[in-house]
């Protein structure tokens, strides 16, 4: 939440030196940096095997980016095709297999993951304008996600309990086409260029985690905010 009330401060001081500059038909190409969420409870997945799990954490935000390049279709609309990095979730759980006869600085099981989205989309941005150079934007479009998953499952006794020693590692990947919506406010704080804060809502990606399975990512929705800086050609 600091995070994101930071980068509108920055966008609005940026914006409030802005200079008049129409919009027109013609190309553009940005980057922009954010703070990205995964939505769902992941750590309850994560630690669907574990019978008496005694830590279940996982990390909630973490550094997002994205590159994109589109075409401005005079002053309302855009098509803009775009590559996003929405950061890595650690998820992490440890526990006994029986607390009750075995506490767990006796014997000990863990799991821990690394959990990677990506995705390519295409949008279509709409610009509503607003007085002193500014505009609404909105975003809707689709994105072609992939998750992947590295894991590791540590068990002295074995995984499930009785087995025998376990260390093990997996790793899984998941892609599909999920849609994406986004809405901001934006601004010219100089010719030719263009500063945009947006939040962005993206669809449910991934496959759930299952007993007995080693090829589920866990299944999300991602919360991001976002702060662009394109420039027009």
């Amino acid at each position: 939440m600091r995070t994101t009330i930071r980068m509108m401060l920055l966008a609005g001081g940026a914006c409030a030196l802005a200079a008049p500059a129409a919009l027109a038909e013609g190309w553009y190409a940005s980057v922009a940096a954010g703070m990205s969420r995964a939505e769902n409870g992941l750590e309850r997945q994560h630690a669907i095997e574990f019978d008496s799990p005694s830590t279940v954490s996982v990390s909630r935000e973490r550094e997002a980016w994205r590159v994109a390049a589109g075409r401005l279709l005079g002053e309302r609309f855009a098509v803009e095709i775009n590559y996003s990095d929405y950061g890595r979730q650690t998820l992490f759980v440890s526990g006994s297999p029986n607390p009750i006869v075995f506490p767990e600085e006796v014997l000990s099981q863990s799991r821990s993951s690394q959990r990677k989205v990506t995705a390519w989309g295409v949008d279509l941005a709409a610009r509503m304008p607003l007085p002193n150079e500014w505009w609404v934007s909105a975003r809707v479009g689709g994105a072609y996600v992939t998750v992947q998953l590295d894991s590791r499952t540590v068990a002295a006794a074995g995984f499930p309990f009785g087995s025998g020693p376990t260390d093990f590692s997996f790793n899984a990947r998941v892609r599909s086409l999920v849609p994406r919506m986004a809405l901001g406010v934006a601004c010219s704080p100089a010719r030719g260029w263009d500063l945009e804060l947006a939040l962005e809502h993206l669809g449910s990606a991934g496959s759930e985690f299952a007993v007995g399975a080693q090829d589920r990512t866990g299944r999300a929705r991602q919360s991001s905010a976002w702060l662009a800086l394109s420039r027009r050609f």
